[in-house]
């Protein structure tokens, strides 16, 4: 119980989950309207690749970054591993990567979108990708951040 309320509170209480519940409301709000400041932009299916791949590539690098965290090397590990809320940066990892995975579908949907015209729900997808991983690779980097702050002071 004490780890799926952990796991609810990560999910939950994010910058993440509010991009996420942005983007839900602005596509009810909007849903298949085309959006005015949009209809003269001729946005190409070029263009739309390389920004729908910007969460995939994200996620690769939280992938990779947050293995870095929980596995670092050297006798860091052991530290790490023996710290007893070690689980809840388990849990927080993997909520970190569900909404990777969550924000690259997006990306990849908005780069599968048909865009002319450009409509409102295509729009929305990329920017709730895009945004939302941006964010998630600053938590993961943040996260790295101060554990290896707290690896540094234990280690003293």
């Amino acid at each position: 119980m004490k780890r799926l309320k952990c796991a609810c509170s990560a999910f939950f209480i994010s910058f993440e989950f509010l991009v996420l519940l942005g983007g839900i409301l602005a596509g009810v709000w909007f849903g298949k309207r085309e959006i005015a400041g949009f209809a003269g932009i001729e946005l190409t299916d070029e263009k739309i690749k390389y920004l729908g791949l910007i969460p995939v590539v994200s996620f690769a690098w939280v992938f990779k970054e947050g293995r870095a965290i929980l596995f670092p090397p050297g006798d860091k590990k052991q530290i790490l591993c023996d710290w007893p809320d070690y689980w809840q940066l388990e849990i927080v990892f993997k909520v970190a990567l569900a909404n990777g995975v969550i924000f690259a579908v997006l990306g990849i949907l908005a780069w599968l979108y048909k865009w002319n015209p450009p409509q409102g729900s295509a729009i929305i997808l990329l920017v709730v990708g895009v945004l939302g991983s941006l964010i998630n690779a600053y938590t993961v980097y943040n996260a790295q951040i101060q554990v290896n702050k707290i690896l540094i002071q234990r280690k003293n």
